[in-house]
């Protein structure tokens, strides 16, 4: 390729040669030429773009219409066919909008029943194919270009089916897509005086031309024309339209199977009048140049350009074969040369270190890619990519099995089927916030209806994916089974019920501080204890009350806290609500959350004490009358065992205490069976009276009478 390049360039050499003086007359003739085809290819390019955009408004409209469409034929007064709610719906949403002519209803008869313009008489549309298909297809549809019945002018109708809830077609929603954005576009475009932009049907018939409509909307386009364009679907040539001149047309088909074609055309004469101009003037000076410039370029050409320009291209062959090592090695000759041989090299480096940096991001991405889809197929966590429309694009197999769908059935599912009612207005609310892009992202906590009817309790994170532009394009959701932890939160508050059950219905009074002195809980019974309720006892501090200093709960509680070692403290003192007790409490120390606390039990004793105040003080009364008693009083079990004695008796039988108790009761007795009889009527009776017995003196015998009514105890 480089020898054939370097004949070529020889052979022009030797033409420039020929004009010495002019050594510019090739580059005369070449710019002459670029220049020409530079001005055809910015032609055509500018033909490219509007019909492009003639395509690209067209398949705009049609998403923007289905996803109109969709909407309407969910709305309730289009399901219940409201004529005059649908009438006032319709007629607001084309003003809205300038791509409509009309937005209708059809009903199940076939009959137009509805639209934003209002009709008189009757129009039957069943008999339309894209009504047919709209009802069969139960999906949207579009018609061809072709005359509106209704509104008397050319149209695009678009059509999608209302579906009852058995799925049956109740009627079909329609809108009339206008063309009037034609004179718009072509404002736009700037395209050289003469030109025109138009709209064909699918058979060739024109139904918009801008910017003469009137004579030529109903035409047909040549059928060479035709035929080109109906083959070729989108391209370019030169041909005569159907106004007669021959323009050089760029042309495009509306949709995968076409409705009709847009086409853009620049008469031809325009499109190269300025190249034409420049070139008869390059020609003209390239024909005094050949005759000035012959010996001088014959000379300079061979050595200064020709080699080095071999050696140019050889190194761009190599270079355009893909090996980015090529190099230019010096170069004789101009400075010029020398200077183009290092931008060579300096560009053939480049392009080796981008296509190096290149082939690293290449294996960098794969890595990610590869990464991402592990996480995505083996992660713990519930990964799924979401529309929006609610529905499921993608879904991870750990989340398939936390609500025990398959992928195939939850793509054919919204998030909102399978939400358990109770989140359901809490997560649409937080996914509407997330679309409009007020936040952007969320978190909580909500439940999944599971297949087989059970509930899955999830942690749910939802963020978005954007394109380029920051538009929504999708959400991300990441979703953490918890219903171990669900199951744990459970036990724990059933197990805080029971323990608080515990503490309500304990009749020992329980009550709980922090170690500086706060109080955490406490139960009725130690509230009724202090003459207050558990929610006065709570406010208090213990280091705070004054009757706990002077009891010396105080110093109890504080040691507990400090050594750890339980106390039990009995205690009298006025509460701080009034209320005179006393209490047997004791003190422990506990642990929770690695913090210390205190915990009190207190029993109320104050009747306790009460009564062994009066058994002291019926205590005191009876042993004054015991010793006091001049009669001879003793005590004795019934084995004879003495265990008191009073002086009197002491007196009359003439022992000292010691040799009294010395002895046993049944020594006493002169006659030992007067004892026995003495003790089986009290065992009978429970009482003598009047009952006379010998007793032993040391010196004598004496008869003593009880005359005191007396019961025996038995122990």
């Amino acid at each position: 390729m480089g020898g054939n390049y370097s004949n070529r360039l020889i052979v022009r050499l030797v033409i420039i040669v020929l004009v010495a003086l002019l050594p510019t007359v090739g580059v005369i003739v070449h710019n002459a030429l670029r220049f020409k085809s530079h001005e055809g290819e910015e032609s055509v390019e500018a033909l490219r773009r509007s019909v492009n955009e003639i395509s690209r408004q067209y398949l705009h409209q049609i998403q923007a219409t289905h996803a109109l469409l969709y909407s309407l034929a969910r709305m309730p007064e289009v399901g219940r066919a409201d004529a005059a709610a649908c009438q006032d719906l319709f007629a607001g949403l084309k003003g809205l909008s300038r791509f409509y002519d009309n937005i209708g209803l059809i009903g199940k008869d076939g009959y137009a029943f509805v639209s934003a313009v209002p009709f008189a008489g009757v129009y039957y549309l069943g008999d339309r194919q894209h009504v047919r298909q709209a009802i069969q297809s139960r999906d949207f549809a579009t018609s061809k270009l072709q005359m509106s019945r209704i509104l008397r002018q050319p149209t695009l109708v678009c059509t999608y089916p209302v579906l009852d809830g058995s799925g049956e077609a109740q009627g079909v929603l329609f809108a009339n897509l206008n063309l009037r954005w034609l004179p718009e576009l072509m404002e736009e475009a700037r395209l050289p005086s003469g030109s025109d932009l138009t709209i064909t049907d699918d058979k060739g018939n024109l139904l918009a031309c801008y910017p003469h409509p009137e004579e030529l909307i109903g035409k047909t386009l040549p059928p060479g024309f035709l035929e080109v364009v109906r083959k070729e679907g989108k391209g370019t040539l030169e041909e005569v339209g159907a106004d007669g001149v021959k323009r050089l047309y760029a042309f495009t088909a509306l949709g995968k199977n076409p409705v009709g074609y847009a086409l853009a055309g620049t008469p031809v004469a325009v499109a190269y009048a300025a190249a034409d101009k420049a070139l008869r003037v390059d020609l003209l000076i390239m024909g005094v140049s050949l005759t000035l410039a012959l010996g001088l370029t014959w000379i300079m050409g061979f050595t200064t350009i020709t080699r080095p320009v071999h050696k140019l291209a050889q190194a761009a062959g190599q270079l355009g074969k893909g090996d980015l090592s090529a190099r230019i090695g010096s170069v004789s000759g101009l400075e010029e040369f020398s200077r183009l041989s290092h931008a060579f090299n300096g560009m053939a480096e480049s392009l080796q270190r981008r296509e190096t940096e290149r082939s690293q991001a290449e294996a960098a991405l794969r890595e990610s890619e590869t990464r991402f889809r592990s996480v995505f197929e083996q992660g713990p966590l519930g990964i799924a990519i979401v529309g929006t429309d609610y529905r499921w694009i993608a879904i991870n197999p750990t989340l398939c099995e936390m609500v025990g769908y398959t992928e195939d059935e939850l793509t054919k599912l919204t998030f909102v089927d399978i939400t358990h009612p109770d989140d359901m207005e809490a997560n649409l609310r937080y996914a509407e916030k997330l679309s409009r892009g007020e936040i952007p992202s969320y978190t909580m906590e909500k439940r999944y209806m599971r297949k087989n009817g059970g509930v899955a309790w999830v942690s749910m994170t939802a963020s978005t994916l954007l394109d380029d532009q920051e538009r929504l394009l999708y959400f991300l959701v990441m979703v953490e089974d918890i219903a171990e932890r669900k199951l744990a939160e459970q036990r724990l508050a059933e197990a805080h019920e029971f323990n608080r059950s515990i503490l309500v219905a304990s009749p020992l009074g329980i009550a709980t501080y922090r170690s500086d002195g706060q109080c955490v809980s406490a139960n009725e019974a130690i509230a009724s204890i202090a003459g207050a309720t558990a929610e006065q006892l709570v406010a208090q501090n213990f280091r705070e009350i004054g009757s706990w200093q002077r009891s010396g709960l105080l110093t109890a509680a504080e040691e507990v806290l400090e050594t750890g070692v339980s106390r039990r403290v009995e205690a009298q003192f006025v509460s701080t609500f009034g209320k005179e007790v006393w209490v047997d409490c004791s003190f422990s120390r506990f642990t929770s959350g690695g913090e210390p606390f205190l915990l009190l039990t207190a029993n109320d004793v104050s009747e306790l004490k009460r009564v062994e105040n009066e058994l002291r003080e019926s205590e005191t009364r009876y042993r004054k009358l015991f010793d006091d008693s001049r009669d001879g009083v003793y005590a004795n079990t019934r084995d004879g065992k003495l265990l008191a004695a009073n002086k009197a008796l002491l007196d009359i039988l003439g022992y000292t205490e010691e040799e009294f108790m010395a002895t046993n009761a049944v020594d006493l007795y002169v006659d030992p069976n007067d004892r026995l009889r003495f003790q089986d009527f009290i065992e009978r009776n429970g009482y003598v009276e009047n009952h006379e017995s010998w007793l032993q003196n040391l010196l004598w015998a004496l008869t003593v009478r009880n005359r005191a009514r007396f019961k025996c105890l038995f122990f």
